[in-house]
């Protein structure tokens, strides 16, 4: 995570040069970017969640391109 929420303020940060132009690192920044809003929401649901181990991905933009399925299983026992 990022203290700022912006996934265009990392447009001409040298740490992602080798993604491209500034325009193709804030496309793909844009398709992977986990806003923190979005983060805190799922980080609830998973305290509520009645399961004991889960995995579980999340992106905010796009999510068609992510599988965002949960995967759960109860502990042994």
């Amino acid at each position: 995570m990022r203290l700022r929420d912006d996934p265009a303020a990392l447009r001409a940060d040298p740490a992602f040069a080798c993604l491209g132009s500034p325009a193709q690192v804030e496309a793909r920044m844009r398709r992977t970017w986990l806003h923190h809003a979005d983060f805190l929401r799922i980080l609830a649901g998973e305290f509520e969640a009645g399961q004991t181990y889960r995995v579980r991905y999340a992106v905010s933009g796009d999510a068609s391109r992510w599988s965002t399925a949960v995967e759960g299983w109860p502990a042994p026992g």
